[in-house]
């Protein structure tokens, strides 16, 4: 029986904004904590797809053709094909073809980090941090509402919504703050190994990877949580 006093089990969550089985996977992982009763503290951990995509972004199009090749068969379509079918499911509406620009995430990567520090002082009633939902909106932003998540503007709408001080980040922008802590966050995640995403650490040592389903989340946590309570 799970109590007050249970452990709460930590994820590091390493996701890129503009990563379609990030945003399917964090919906299965967010399934998985709300089946189980045993508390979960998330940490967003930045990663980047492509850290050389100029840093206003550049035309999706050509950049996935460039990518991928232009064949109907080629290696995204199918996996197209497989989002497309499993988003619904996930509560998820993926628009691929109207995507104008292939983003830059730094700049969103900043935003989660600064939504993700501002949690540190202020937990909601349900315990889900800013940072939560901050991803939650860039990933409809960019994959459903086609909003340029290099545009400052767009970034600070989304800041607001959340109750940010937008003055603050416009400043914070302006002075490249940390920039140099994301790459950081970045090198470190190589360093261990990880060369997709998404990605998920239990405990500072246990890997799930890929989009998997929500059992599979939800049997990790329910053993560790009885292996850590039993203990």
């Amino acid at each position: 029986m799970t109590t007050s006093t249970t452990t709460a089990i930590r994820i590091d969550i390493i996701s890129d904004i503009v990563c379609p089985w990030c945003w399917l996977g964090w919906r299965y992982l967010k399934a998985a904590i709300d089946q189980t009763a045993i508390p979960v503290e998330m940490r967003w951990r930045a990663y980047m797809l492509d850290t050389n995509v100029p840093k206003n972004g550049t035309d999706y199009k050509a950049y996935m053709a460039k990518k991928f090749g232009t064949a109907p068969d080629n290696r995204f379509a199918k996996m197209r094909e497989h989002l497309e079918a499993a988003a619904p499911d996930a509560g998820i509406e993926f628009r691929f073809d109207g995507i104008p620009k292939r983003a830059n995430t730094l700049a969103a990567h900043q935003l989660m980090h600064w939504a993700q520090e501002q949690n540190t002082q202020e937990q909601n009633t349900q315990g889900q941090n800013n940072a939560n939902d901050m991803a939650e909106a860039l990933f409809t932003a960019f994959f459903k509402d086609h909003l340029d998540i290099n545009d400052q503007d767009v970034l600070l709408n989304l800041a607001s919504e959340f109750g940010m001080d937008t003055d603050l980040i416009r400043t914070l922008y302006s002075k490249n703050a940390d920039e140099t802590v994301i790459m950081e966050d970045i090198a470190a995640v190589s360093r261990a190994g990880i060369r997709s995403v998404p990605s998920y650490i239990y405990q500072g040592k246990y890997l799930l990877q890929g989009a998997q389903p929500a059992k599979a989340h939800y049997d990790m946590i329910e053993k560790l949580s009885s292996d850590t309570n039993s203990t």
